[in-house]
């Protein structure tokens, strides 16, 4: 419920071999870890040896492409920046700070730098460049299993068995988050992205392909810091690292 399914991500890379061979999959440093052994734990470094996909962890990367967003320096790396296509995979999830954590919030990990916490001050704006500076041809939400509460870590699952899949990031979160039951209209960054030109949040604007948003809908709770909801995050952190 935390990372993409690794079916989905095996699903996709056979997909996108119709197309190319050149594939490659990204993740980036962050306060649990390097993405090197966040993706080892997970699995994923044994099924990409297995389907001869490589793996590359940005923060690692020296060569980027440079930009300013309110005095913040962002260094995207050229291999995104160039790259010809973007295929995005997001979770369905909360996430304390923004209420969710989908295709915008992703691509927060794309970037190369190491001091992601002291930009969430202006975090709006800097999703809006990221995604601005990207070819992002296909997002595709994996919520086959949901996380509601005190995401993005700690959480609880939701059965929610659907995925969405779209190519306007702002069109794509705020169909998601409707589904899990809050106004997208509320959530400062799919706002700013909207009006930047990066879809539609209007729901009369966005055309759904498939089943209606109404009968997929499964009201998720919010980041909470209420007794209850405290108390069943440190649940789930207890789950998640007694299983380590």
């Amino acid at each position: 419920m935390i990372v993409t399914n690794l079916t989905l991500l095996e699903g996709v890379i056979q997909w996108l071999r119709k197309c190319t061979d050149r594939i490659t999959v990204v993740e980036s440093d962050n306060r649990s870890g390097s993405a090197e052994h966040r993706a080892t734990g997970l699995g994923v470094i044994d099924l990409l040896g297995h389907m001869k996909v490589s793996f590359l962890n940005l923060s690692r990367e020296k060569l980027v492409q440079t930009s300013r967003v309110e005095g913040a320096e962002i260094h995207l790396p050229e291999l995104v920046s160039s790259a010809d296509y973007v295929v995005n995979l997001p979770k369905l999830k909360t996430c304390y700070g923004t209420t969710v954590t989908l295709s915008l919030k992703n691509a927060f990990g794309l970037i190369a730098n190491r001091n992601k916490p002291s930009m969430h001050r202006i975090l709006d704006k800097i999703l809006l460049q990221i995604s601005k500076s990207i070819r992002q041809q296909v997002i595709l939400v994996d919520g086959v299993m949901g996380m509601e509460g005190n995401g993005p870590l700690l959480g609880n699952p939701v059965q929610t068995e659907i995925l969405v899949a779209g190519t306007q990031p702002a069109s794509v979160d705020a169909t998601c988050t409707r589904i899990m039951g809050f106004d997208p209209l509320s959530i400062g960054h799919i706002r700013t992205c909207a009006e930047g030109g990066l879809g539609e949040i209007d729901p009369h604007e966005i055309k759904i392909v498939g089943e209606d948003v109404r009968n997929v809908a499964k009201p998720f709770a919010p980041p909470s810091f209420a007794p209850r909801s405290v108390a069943r995050t440190l649940g789930s952190a207890a789950k998640l690292y007694l299983s380590r």
